[in-house]
């Protein structure tokens, strides 16, 4: 967990702030404007308009293929499990203290299943403490529903040796189904609230051409709360 801003020594912070990459990102490049690939906007921005905020940024691992991995990644499932676990060692939602996160496709899935799985361990008390003071989640380019995109990418499995988080992304899955049934009642029961970004721009050619989260799956469970943004799934992120 990168730690991107804090207030001054001898100040505590009110609020935490938590980004969360995708698919092939990373808790720092992901962050990175397209103007200035040097400059982490979370960090560079937010202490103007959030001076009191510490902002944290995971970093796990989620390559698309084996071929980019030493190791086989977890799935979802479990990778949210963990980092429940380095969140609370953290103190993020202790003292009561708010918590907003702010997500990329695969990362928005990830902290749904984290909070589920912070829901059903009530054994825990800072687990329930970090699903209690969550009150909100921007989701840029997640794929409640899936990706037609994964199913793609899983055709061609044997070849490309896709990851369990791929197999995770396909549309209307079994697991995905199941996991907005589950956060639905959380974010109700809880009344956290959620805002979601939607890609409008396909991918370069050289990167498979394809709009990779489509508008129906990612402002799923929005209502009207939700904006188009004119750039592609990686750009999405990058102002």
């Amino acid at each position: 967990i990168y730690e991107l801003c804090c207030p001054p020594p001898g100040a505590d912070h009110d609020i935490d702030i938590i980004f969360v990459h995708g698919l092939g990102g990373n808790g720092l490049t992901t962050w990175c404007t397209r103007g200035n690939p040097c400059t982490i906007w979370p960090e560079t921005w937010l202490p103007e308009t959030f001076p009191n905020a510490r902002v944290l940024s995971i970093n796990y691992e989620a390559p698309q293929s084996k071929w980019l991995s030493s190791t086989d990644p977890m799935n979802v499932f479990d990778q949210s499990k963990q980092l429940a676990e380095q969140l609370s060692t953290r103190q993020v939602g202790a003292y009561q203290k708010p918590i907003v996160f702010v997500t990329h496709s695969l990362g928005g899935l990830m902290v749904k299943q984290m909070l589920i799985h912070a829901d059903k361990t009530g054994n825990k008390p800072r687990l329930q403490q970090l699903l209690t003071n969550t009150k909100g989640v921007v989701f840029y380019a997640v794929p409640h529903q899936g990706s037609r995109a994964a199913d793609m990418v899983e055709y061609f499995k044997r070849i490309l040796r896709t990851t369990e988080l791929i197999e995770d992304l396909t549309a209307l899955s079994k697991s995905v189904v199941e996991r907005n049934t589950d956060y639905k009642e959380i974010e109700t029961a809880y009344n956290i609230a959620r805002y979601s970004f939607v890609e409008t721009q396909n991918m370069p050619l050289s990167e498979g051409g394809l709009k990779v989260v489509e508008e129906w799956s990612a402002r799923h469970g929005c209502g009207h709360n939700w904006t188009p943004i004119s750039a592609n799934h990686i750009d999405i992120v990058k102002p």
